[in-house]
């Protein structure tokens, strides 16, 4: 976990905690949340909420046991579908802008009797 892949991990839209949890597991691959926590120095109090919110975003999986343990997905098929994702989002943004049309206000002629 670099400061380089941090601010990296941030321009996609990650915060720093996330941004940390998820560098530490791609490197751990597989660990437990006080492992991540430990090793991210991201607090205890916060690293099941992050760790929830990776895997609803799907980014990482979550193995159910005792303890539960966390693990990395397809780093590609991740990325793959987040640039897909974008360009949808791009593209859909665009044409939503061409569709609007407005008119610009024009002032009425002026005519001295």
């Amino acid at each position: 976990m670099t400061p380089e892949i941090i601010s990296k991990l941030r321009a996609l839209g990650m915060n720093e905690y996330e941004a940390s949890t998820y560098s530490t597991l791609a490197g751990l691959q597989k660990a437990t949340a006080r492992d991540i926590h430990e090793t991210s120095g991201v607090p205890r109090g916060r690293i099941y909420e992050i760790l929830n919110d990776l895997a609803r975003r799907g980014f990482i999986g979550v193995e159910e046991g005792s303890p539960t343990s966390y693990y990395i997905l397809d780093i590609d098929q991740i990325f793959e579908r987040l640039k897909e994702d974008y360009i949808r989002s791009l593209e859909e943004a665009k044409k939503a802008l061409k569709s609007l049309s407005v008119k610009p206000h024009i002032p009425p002629v002026s005519f001295f009797i």
